[in-house]
């Protein structure tokens, strides 16, 4: 298991709301990431993105819940 972070991000880009998470994998934080930022209650966001460390390991969209 690894230590990630995540954000949420506005449409600017601007981070909204963070977290901690330990996943398995990347694919599995970014999961996580989805879905903690689909059911926080400030939202909708309209991105992501993942660090480790100081390295971002992905940034992309952030599809809202259906």
């Amino acid at each position: 298991m690894a230590e990630f972070r995540y954000y949420c991000l506005d449409e600017r880009g601007k981070i909204i709301v963070g977290g901690d998470l330990v996943a398995s994998d990347l694919n599995s934080a970014i999961q996580s990431a989805q879905d903690n930022c689909k059911t926080h209650p400030i939202g909708p966001f309209h991105g992501i993105e993942i660090w480790q460390g100081t390295d971002r390991l992905h940034s992309g969209g952030c599809t809202p819940e259906e």
